[in-house]
């Protein structure tokens, strides 16, 4: 798919109330693999430091900064906060409340390419941990 240049409603009508005037957008990255023992598709989550924002497990995200893309968003957090390069291959449709006052968060689907960068995302200094999980692990964590 090709988001180059792209933002909010422009990727999806879902996506709209993240181009409103106040409104505190984020991008980020549902981050995919198939587990080369298993077979299973696995996804990668990120513990940030300090159970920033209430939070022990979440999807990589940031905040867009300007003149750049909402994929292009997407991809530097990617690398920053989970250390993963990869192509971006769908999104989620719909936009998620962030726990702070007017967040609004929103998600594209990148298969990982490579090996997971731990210098990377140790040198970000946001992230205390990041772990592979099945879906329904993931479902677990992030809710805790």
């Amino acid at each position: 798919m090709d988001y180059s240049g792209k933002n909010g409603a422009q990727i999806d009508p879902t996506w709209s109330g993240l181009d409103y005037p106040g409104v505190t957008s984020k991008y980020g990255t549902v981050i995919t693999r198939v587990n080369p023992r298993t077979g299973a598709v696995e996804v990668l989550l990120a513990k940030p430091k300090n159970y920033f924002a209430n939070t022990s497990w979440t999807w990589a995200k940031g905040a867009q900064d300007p003149g750049n893309a909402a994929v292009d968003t997407a991809h530097r957090e990617a690398m920053e906060e989970v250390g993963a390069k990869g192509d971006m291959v769908g999104h989620l449709t719909g936009t998620y409340g962030e726990n702070t006052k007017n967040g609004l968060n929103a998600y594209f689907i990148m298969r990982q390419n490579g090996p997971i960068d731990d210098a990377a995302w140790k040198a970000n200094g946001e992230t205390a941990d990041v772990k592979w999980v099945d879906i329904e692990q993931a479902h677990t964590l992030i809710n805790e």
